[in-house]
C-alpha cells in the first residue's frame, strides 16, 4: 500500500474561526503567522486530527464507515469540544463545517473530504476517504519530557484533561531508537553539536547528557527539553523522511539563543523530505526562516499569513 507523501491543498469551510480557507501547501516547510485568534493552532490540529494514525485514527485500509468513526473520535480527542457541532463556525445561519484535503501519493493524488453539522453530537459524513498510510507527529506548545513517566497510562484512564496531542506525543516518545538512518543521524548530530547535549531514555525516564553528565530531563530548562524531544523522535524513527510534522509555537519558553537551532533544524528536516507545518508568533524565528529561504531554497519554504476579515 502506498504512503502519503505530503499535503498538497487545504480547504476549510465554516470550521471554527474559518469562514473559508483555501491554500496550497509546500511539500517542505510551511510557516503560519498571524495574530492570536486567527486560527493557526486550529489549522494545525484539524490537519493532524484528519490524518492521525493509531487506534483512534486508522486511515490505512479503512472503509468509509471506519473512517467516519475514526474522524469523529480524533476530532473530539484533539480539540476536546463539548460535542462535535461546537467546531462549526459560530454564526447564525451556518449549518455545517467541511474539511477537504488533497494529498500527494507517489505520482498520483488522493482526497479526504468530510463534513458535520452544528447540531451534530458526533456524526461525520465522509464523501471522499483515503486508504493510504501517513506518518504524522504533533508537537504542542508545552514540552512533555518532564511528565512523560506514567502520562499515557493516566490519560487512557481519563484522569487528565490534556488533549490527545500530548498523549500521542508521549506514545511516540516511548519507541526505542531504531538502527541509525544516516540521514537522520546527520540531522541529530548537527543539533547535538549546536546544543552541546544528547538525550537518552533509561528505565522509562529521559535524561539529557551535557559535559558527560546525565541530568534528569525535568531538571533541564524547558526549551532544551523541547529540542531534545525532536532529537529523540528523529532517532526513534517517529520523524522520518516521509513524515508530516506539525509544530505549534516552538518558541514558547525557548531562550532566544536557541531560535537559530530551531531554524536550522526545520530547514534540515524540510530539505530531507519532511513536510513541516509550523505556527509561530516569533518575529526572530520567522526572519531567520525567511533569510534561509532566500539564500537556500532547498527547504521550499512558504509563508502563510492568517488574518481576520471584516466579518
Amino acid at each position: 500500500m502506498s504512503s502519503i507523501d505530503n499535503i498538497k491543498r487545504v480547504r476549510l469551510r465554516n470550521f471554527t474561526v474559518f469562514r473559508k480557507l483555501d491554500f496550497r501547501a509546500s511539500p517542505g516547510l510551511n510557516v503560519l503567522i498571524g495574530e492570536n485568534g486567527t486560527g493557526k493552532s486550529h489549522l494545525l490540529k484539524v490537519l493532524y486530527a484528519s490524518l492521525r494514525q493509531g487506534p483512534e485514527g486508522p486511515t490505512a485500509g479503512a472503509t468509509k464507515d471506519e473512517m467516519r468513526i475514526a474522524l469523529r473520535t480524533s476530532l473530539m480527542q484533539v480539540f476536546r469540544p463539548d460535542h462535535l457541532g461546537r467546531l462549526v463556525r459560530r454564526q447564525q445561519g451556518v449549518p455545517d463545517a467541511e474539511v477537504d484535503l488533497t494529498l500527494q501519493v507517489g505520482d498520483t493524488t488522493a482526497a479526504l473530504k468530510y463534513e458535520f453539522s452544528a447540531e451534530s453530537a458526533g456524526h461525520v459524513t465522509v464523501s471522499k476517504h483515503i486508504t493510504s498510510e501517513v506518518s504524522t507527529v504533533f508537537l504542542p506548545p508545552n514540552e512533555v519530557m518532564s511528565f512523560f513517566p506514567g502520562f499515557a497510562h493516566a490519560w487512557e484512564k481519563r484522569e487528565l484533561e490534556f488533549d490527545a496531542t500530548y498523549y500521542d506525543l508521549c506514545r511516540a516518545l516511548s519507541g526505542a531508537p531504531l538502527k541509525r538512518d544516516p540521514h537522520a543521524e546527520a540531522v541529530v548530530k548537527s543539533i547535538e553539536n549546536e546544543l552541546g547535549v544528547k538525550v537518552a531514555m533509561k528505565d522509562g525516564r529521559f535524561y539529557v547528557t551535557s559535559d558527560n553528565v546525565d541530568i534528569e530531563a525535568h531538571l533541564v530548562a524547558e526549551g532544551l527539553r523541547k529540542l531534545a524531544t525532536v532529537m529523540y523522535l528523529i532517532r526513534n524513527g517517529t520523524v522520518s523522511f516521509s513524515s508530516v510534522v506539525f509544530w505549534d509555537e516552538p518558541e514558547a519558553n525557548l531562550n532566544p539563543r536557541y531560535v537559530s537551532v530551531v531554524a536550522s533544524m526545520l530547514n534540515a528536516l524540510a530539505k530531507a523530505g519532511v513536510q513541516v507545518f509550523l505556527a509561530t508568533h516569533d518575529y526572530l524565528l520567522s526572519e531567520k526562516l525567511s533569510l534561509a529561504a532566500e539564500t537556500d531554497p532547498g527547504a521550499g519554504a512558504l509563508f502563510h499569513s492568517l488574518r481576520r476579515g471584516d466579518d
